[in-house]
């Protein structure tokens, strides 16, 4: 299995959310004619001998960026408020937590305009919501419980939407966050994932977000100085 493909592995395994070209820059290069971690040789054109002893290299080498990465949903979330106050009542009260799902049984899911939010009670093709408008959550987990005949979800960028342009709602299935059309416009959807793919990657930020006032308030102040 080559480096490039390894790439496109951690991404979909929830190594990290998305592989960008910092992370190219700061991956070590698998050293030439090499043991890594574990066994297994890696030769000059970065094929790998071993798919899980690359796993394990990778991981010891480049662990702390891939956190980096996973967190920058958050970061950027952070950057939209400026006291620390207003962040920590978003995340707590609204649970914006930086990384959004829309569940949907749609491989090639985008942001349709003309289309609105359905939910399961509601008749077939007949939007519940606002034409244009759009429905994501920070919990994939509780929503895949519930909409178990969708077998994909699309990772949601909210990235360029105000903090106001997406609120909790409540439908029955809880931490539903409803974009009105102006800011659903403004979204975009990052990839789109199998269902069991989106968990691992969901699985993943949750695993690396902060655990306590301290650690929120240390991510809030290094968005901020960035």
């Amino acid at each position: 299995m080559n480096l490039q493909n390894w790439k496109k592995r951690a991404i979909e395994t929830g190594e990290v959310l998305y592989w960008t070209t910092a992370l190219d820059a700061a991956t070590p290069t698998p050293p030439k004619h090499s043991i890594p971690p574990g066994g297994g040789r890696v030769d000059g054109t970065n094929n790998i001998a071993s798919s899980d002893v690359f796993c394990k290299w990778w991981r010891r080498s480049s662990g702390p960026w891939a956190r980096k990465l996973s967190l920058q949903g958050l970061m950027t979330e952070a950057r939209k408020y400026a006291t620390f106050e207003e962040f920590e009542k978003a995340w707590l009260g609204d649970i914006k937590h930086g990384l959004y799902w829309h569940v949907t049984d749609d491989p090639n899911f985008t942001i349709n305009p003309e289309r609105g939010p359905r939910d399961m009670s509601s008749m077939a093709g007949k939007p519940t919501e606002a034409v244009g408008a759009l429905m994501v959550t920070s919990d994939l987990e509780h929503w895949a419980n519930y909409y178990k005949t969708r077998p994909y979800a699309a990772q949601i960028d909210l990235s360029d939407v105000p903090p106001g342009g997406y609120r909790q709602v409540s439908r029955g299935f809880g931490n539903e966050f409803y974009l009105a059309p102006e800011a659903a416009r403004l979204a975009k959807v990052v990839r789109v994932l199998p269902l069991k793919s989106a968990l691992a990657v969901a699985s993943r930020h949750h695993s690396v977000k902060p655990q306590s006032v301290e650690a929120l308030r240390s991510l809030y102040e290094e968005a901020h100085s960035a």
